[in-house]
């Protein structure tokens, strides 16, 4: 499913891939954020594991890149290519964006 403009440009290091398949092989990508009303600035989205939630679906299109099922959010905007990565805290390991630059 692939609509005009709809941002496809995603890679995944070898660990996130390994990470996603163990959890399932699918992910799910929100809007990201933008915040501020004199600055603008936008945020990374927040990689989840896993579908979108079951009442979010109809905002969500689905492709796949390199053996993941990826739901990302129809309104997602990027201008560059981005990777997914793995994010190692204290008590928690998640995915992360990389590449990500502040407009």
């Amino acid at each position: 499913m692939q609509q005009r403009g709809f941002f496809q440009d995603w890679s995944f290091t070898p660990e996130a891939r390994a990470f996603i398949e163990q959890k399932g092989g699918i992910i799910h990508i929100p809007m990201n954020l933008s915040v501020g009303c004199c600055i603008h600035l936008d945020a990374p989205p927040e990689i989840e594991v896993g579908p979108p939630r079951p009442q979010d679906p109809a905002e969500y299109a689905c492709f796949e890149k390199d053996g993941v099922t990826v739901y990302q959010d129809k309104r997602f905007a990027c201008s560059h290519p981005l990777s997914i990565d793995l994010s190692r805290g204290l008590l928690r390991t998640k995915l992360a964006v990389k590449g990500w630059r502040l407009a």
